[in-house]
């Protein structure tokens, strides 16, 4: 059977839905009382985790509540998608809009006071974000040796950069590429979780299960964001599976050796197990092979709302609703489910 040693929380992309997810974390730390070793979000999940990994839920939750569209996009032609978006053909800008209203909330919020807490603090916070010219995926840490503020805010910003609508970001030290939302290849980073030794995972997804919408889409904005939710899903559904595929295998495994012990000498089974080189393991990654791991899952029933539309009482609305979903035991899904013995 698993056993939970280290727990994670892994929280995927959203945009504004992150506040659901937000209000889903109050229940969960406040009320529950849930702790986490490590925190691993991707785009809005990036901007969580570092409050998350520090405890800041009654700061987290103030930020995401009043956040306003101009706390995050650079508007560069009045308020209109359109008019900006041509505006940046026109000018031969690389999106819609600016992020620089963006960098400069999470400079805020990111102090230096802050982010010494989190830096020497017991849990660790990780972002994702993708290489545009390499089309590498990359993590980065609140706890790697090298990790300073200047180059986590980075890093923060350049996840929650979605690619068109967003700004692409620079990070310091990695000069001359240009970094964009990890959840273009990693909308759920699970693996990345599981890689870090979490044996215990509590996922948010901020998007229901895939599946077919009950309305048209008519305008360009609806077509945009409809499109972000579909890659979105596909790519979640992928980190999902390969969750499931990475526990269910090595759950199998650990019941084999169970088995073989009742007929073989046991010192010689687990020697046998343990020589087994990395490269034999179908689950093993160049640095660390994986481990089985229990998960909880919570997700929305419906569409939570726009990627890109903020505003309070929108966002209290997510907020809300997100608490009142955690707070339902009949909304987590457990998986894989444990093998039998």
């Amino acid at each position: 059977m698993i056993e939970n040693k280290k727990a994670a929380l892994v929280i995927s992309g959203g945009g504004a839905k992150g506040a659901w997810a937000v209000g889903a974390l109050r229940y969960l730390v406040k009320e529950k009382g849930e702790e986490y070793d490590l925190v691993v979000g991707t785009s809005t999940g990036a901007l969580i985790a570092p409050l998350v990994a520090l405890g800041d839920i009654d700061d987290l939750v103030t930020y995401y509540t009043s956040v306003k569209d101009k706390d995050i996009l650079g508007f560069r032609l009045g308020r209109s998608l359109a008019l900006n978006a041509i505006w940046g053909i026109i000018t031969g800008k690389d999106s819609v809009y600016s992020t620089k209203p963006l960098g400069r909330m999470i400079r805020k919020h990111m102090s230096e006071k802050r982010w010494q807490r989190l830096r020497t603090g017991p849990n660790q916070a990780w972002v994702s974000v993708v290489n545009m010219q390499t089309g590498k995926l990359s993590y980065f840490g609140s706890h790697q040796p090298d990790m300073t503020r200047e180059k986590f805010i980075d890093a923060m910003l350049a996840s929650a950069s979605i690619p068109v609508f967003m700004s692409q970001a620079r990070i310091t030290g990695q000069t001359g590429y240009w970094f964009v939302d990890g959840g273009v290849k990693d909308l759920i980073p699970l693996g990345h979780a599981i890689r870090q030794g979490a044996r215990k995972v509590t996922i948010i997804i901020l998007g229901p299960e895939p599946g077919p919408a009950n309305k048209e889409f008519q305008r360009l904005h609806q077509v945009l964001h409809r499109t972000i939710d579909l890659q979105g899903q596909e790519t979640g559904e992928n980190d999902i599976s390969f969750g499931k595929l990475v526990t269910r295998e090595l759950l199998w495994r650990e019941r084999l050796q169970k088995n073989l012990t009742l007929s073989l000498d046991p010192d010689k089974v687990a020697e046998a197990f343990q020589n087994t080189s990395k490269q034999d393991e179908p689950m093993a990654t160049e640095d660390r092979a994986y481990a089985a791991v229990s998960f909880s899952l919570l997700r929305p029933e419906t569409v939570i709302g726009e990627t890109l539309g903020f505003g309070p009482e929108l966002m209290k609305g997510y907020e809300k609703a997100g608490y009142q979903f955690a707070s339902n035991p009949k909304n987590w899904q457990t998986i894989p489910k444990p093998l039998e013995e």
